[in-house]
C-alpha cells in the first residue's frame, strides 16, 4: 500500500488477496506506465527486509509463507525475487533455469529450512504445500515423484496465509491463482474435496476469480455446484467476491441445473453487475434466504453468533447473520453495507416492506439509518436514483444532446 511519497506498507495478509479481482500489484492497471518498473525494486528491497526479520525472530511459518509468495508477488512487475545469503542458485542450473529433479527438492527444503518432505511446521504446512504456493509446477512434480502425499492437508491454522485446518495443495495452488501447479496435482489423482468447512479448491478459485482454476478442475469431473460443509455452493463464492468471470464459467459447466443456486447466490452478491446477472437468471429479488437450512453445522454457527449478538458482542458477522433469518436479498445487502448492490436491486423491483424473521424490512433500515441519497429517494417511490447508480455501476453512461 502507497501511504505517501515517501511510505510505503507491505500487507500479505491473505484475506485481502481473497478479494475477487485482486492479485499481484503488477498485474494492476498503473496511470503513468514508467511506474511499474520503478516499483519492482522498491518492492523487492520490502520484500527482503521483511523476510530477514522474520529469519531474525525464528518465525519460521511467516518466513515460508512470504518466501514462497515472491514470485506471485513480484508477478509483472520484472525483477527477482530474494532469496538470503546463502540460499541463492539452490536447485538451479547455471543460467537459473528450473532443475526438473530431485536435487530441486533439496535445494527446496534447505531454502525453507525443511529436513524431510513430511515435516510440518507451527502453521501446519507441509513442504508441498509451501510448493504450491511458490507455483513451481516442476518442483511439485519432484515432491510427488519422492512419494508426497497430494490429498494431506495441513495440519493447524496457519496464521499468516489464514489457511483453515485441513486445506490441500490443490486448494492452495487454486487461490494462488497457480494453475500449471493445479494441472500437475490432478494429474497426480488429487482430490477434488478435503476436510474443510469452507475452503474447497473450487470454492476458492471462485472467490478469487480464477477462472482457469474452475475450468480445469470441471474439465477434470469436478462438480460445479459441490457445496461445502457450510452447504454453500462455489456459486455463492463467486456473488459474494464479484468474481464474474468464475460465474460465467460455472453456468457453463452446470448447465440447466443452475437454477437452483441463483436466488440464494443473489443474497451475498456485492455489486450492481452480479445482480444484474443473477436477476437475468430469473433470481427471485424478493426470495428469502436459507441459510439457517443448509447445514446441521450452519445452524449451528448461526445459532452461535446470534447468542453473542443478543448477550455479548455485536460485530459485522454477528448483525449479519442475525438479520439474516427469512431476510430478502435486499435486506442483506443493507445490513452488510453493500450499497451498491442494494441500488441494483431496488432498481430491479426489490420490495421495500418484505420482512425478515426478526421483522426489520429494507423501509426500516433506511429509515433508522444512513444510507445513500439513492436509496432514501425510493422510500418516496423515486426509482430513477437507483437505476442511474445501477447503470453507472455496470459501466453504463447517459450521454445528452
Amino acid at each position: 500500500m502507497v501511504k505517501s511519497p515517501t511510505e510505503i506498507e507491505l500487507i500479505t495478509s491473505a484475506t485481502a488477496s481473497m478479494l475477487a479481482g485482486s492479485g499481484p500489484v503488477g498485474e494492476g492497471l498503473f496511470s503513468v506506465e514508467e511506474d511499474r518498473l520503478k516499483l519492482g525494486p522498491v518492492l523487492r528491497i520490502v520484500l527482503k527486509r521483511k523476510l530477514l526479520s522474520l529469519l531474525k525472530s525464528q518465525n519460521w511459518p511467516g518466513y515460508r509463507a512470504l518466501l514462497n509468495q515472491q514470485a506471485m508477488m513480484l508477478r509483472g512487475l520484472d525483477c527477482d525475487f530474494f532469496l538470503p545469503e546463502g540460499l541463492e542458485g539452490l536447485g538451479q542450473d547455471g543460467q537459473g533455469q528450473i532443475d526438473p529433479s530431485p536435487s530441486r527438492v533439496a535445494g527446496f527444503l534447505h531454502q525453507n529450512g525443511f529436513s524431510r518432505i513430511w515435516e510440518s511446521d507451527g502453521g501446519g504446512c507441509l513442504p508441498l504445500h509451501y510448493a504450491a504456493l511458490k507455483g513451481d509446477p516442476w518442483l511439485v512434480q519432484d515432491l510427488l515423484a519422492l512419494q508426497a502425499d497430494p490429498n494431506q492437508g495441513t495440519k493447524r491454522f496457519h496464521p499468516d496465509l489464514g489457511l483453515e485446518r485441513g486445506v490441500s495443495a490443490l486448494a492452495i495452488a487454486c487461490q494462488f491463482k497457480n494453475n500449471q501447479v493445479v494441472k500437475v496435482l490432478i494429474s497426480a489423482r488429487a482430490r477434488f474435496t478435503c476436510r474443510v468447512l469452507a475452503s474447497q479448491p473450487l470454492h476458492l478459485a471462485a472467490a478469487v476469480n480464477n477462472q482457469e482454476a474452475v475450468q480445469i478442475l470441471c474439465s477434470a469431473g469436478c462438480s460445479p455446484l459441490s457445496p461445502n460443509a457450510m452447504g454453500f455452493a462455489p456459486m455463492h463464492n463467486a456473488a459474494a467476491y464479484s468474481a464474474v468471470e468464475v460465474m460465467d464459467e460455472l453456468i457453463k459447466h452446470a448447465g440447466s441445473s443452475v437454477y437452483f443456486d441463483v436466488t440464494a447466490a443473489l443474497h451475498v452478491a456485492c455489486d450492481a453487475e452480479m445482480v444484474h446477472r443473477l436477476v437475468q437468471m430469473t433470481a427471485d429479488v424478493n426470495g428469502q434466504t436459507d441459510c439457517w437450512k443448509r447445514s446441521t453445522l450452519t445452524r449451528a454457527m448461526c445459532m452461535m453468533m446470534v447468542l453473542q449478538h443478543r448477550f455479548y458482542k455485536v460485530t459485522q458477522l454477528s448483525q449479519m447473520l442475525y438479520h439474516s433469518e427469512g431476510a430478502s436479498p435486499l435486506i442483506m445487502a443493507l445490513v452488510c453495507g453493500q450499497y451498491e448492490a442494494a441500488a441494483a436491486l431496488t432498481a430491479a423491483g426489490a420490495e421495500l416492506t418484505s420482512r425478515n424473521a426478526r421483522g426489520l424490512t429494507p423501509k426500516k433500515f433506511i429509515q433508522e439509518n444512513w444510507v445513500p441519497e439513492c436509496l432514501q429517494d425510493a422510500l418516496e417511490g423515486r426509482l430513477e436514483s437507483c437505476q442511474r447508480v445501477a447503470l453507472l455501476a455496470r459501466g453504463w453512461v447517459e450521454m445528452k444532446f
